[in-house]
């Protein structure tokens, strides 16, 4: 069992942040790993809600389970969360300061289900990931940042295909590999920019 904790003030009224945070919808927004999240349970949004979000950078995503076990408006929410070999309990508390909301969140991570050598670094990656998502929220409601956007889906080198054959060589560089797609091993050796071939019409 791993303990994660944590508090960030947020400079925006303490009924918007809640419900900001309250709906799993908008988490995509500021959670960068969060590809989707949708509600699957009717009536409005309290104790018993459900969630379902796809996460991970993988190219099939984990898929987790989100349901609202406390829900007092706007002081305190408490949730339950399963994804693959982990179980998350925990419960986020909001206070009105006079700059804003201070949110303090405080989490269970039930790693049993994982394997010894596992367990430690899921626990030290979640306490990396938890500043990362709340601090993404604070630029996000205080209106610092661009919320992120919608992931798309990934090519073979990642996100959509170069405009230019200099920008072919700039992201093989950048990913790091060292072999080279044949569509692109054929726009360097033609020099001709990197756009799919049109079908000739009749």
């Amino acid at each position: 069992m791993a303990h994660i904790e944590g508090a960030i003030l947020i400079r925006r009224p303490i009924n918007e942040v809640f419900d900001f945070v309250a709906d799993e919808r908008n988490e995509p927004r500021y959670n960068s790993r969060m590809r989707s999240a949708e509600k699957i349970s009717p009536g409005p949004i309290g104790p018993g809600t459900r969630f379902r979000a796809a996460t991970g950078t993988m190219r099939r995503p984990a898929e987790m389970t989100i349901e609202i076990t406390g829900y007092e408006r706007p002081q305190r929410l408490t949730s339950s969360t399963q994804v693959l070999a982990i179980d998350i309990n925990g419960a986020l508390t909001f206070t009105a300061v006079p700059e804003g909301t201070r949110v303090d969140w405080s989490w269970d991570v039930d790693t049993q289900r994982c394997s010894k050598v596992l367990a430690p670094i899921v626990a030290r990656l979640g306490e990396r990931q938890a500043q990362r998502i709340w601090t993404n929220l604070k630029q996000v409601l205080e209106g610092q940042a661009r919320p992120l956007a919608p992931p798309q889906p990934a090519g073979r080198l990642g996100g959509a295909r170069p405009k230019s054959f200099a920008e072919c060589r700039f992201r093989v560089h950048r990913s790091g590999r060292r072999w080279v797609p044949r569509w692109m091993r054929s726009v360097a050796q033609r020099g001709l920019r990197c756009t799919p071939r049109r079908k000739r019409t009749p």
